[in-house]
């Protein structure tokens, strides 16, 4: 786990107040792209819903790298 995952982590697990529905994934897709996330090992930490829309931006960016090639050949 690298220093930007750890210190995310304890960010949240130290907030005082509850994330809403939705904003947890929007934060992690949001944190993914910002950051150049291209492995969901770095989408590890307490909030499953931060962790889901971290894997989903590196889930997209899989495909688009997969589709892209794919164009090449």
């Amino acid at each position: 786990m690298d220093l930007r995952t750890i210190a995310f982590a304890l960010m949240l697990s130290a907030s005082p107040f509850t994330v809403l529905a939705g904003e947890g994934h929007d934060a992690g897709y949001a944190w993914a792209a910002e950051n150049d996330i291209d492995d969901v090992a770095y989408c590890n930490t307490p909030s499953p819903s931060f962790n889901e829309g971290c894997e989903e931006y590196v889930e997209e960016i899989a495909t688009s790298r997969s589709d892209a090639d794919d164009d090449d050949e």
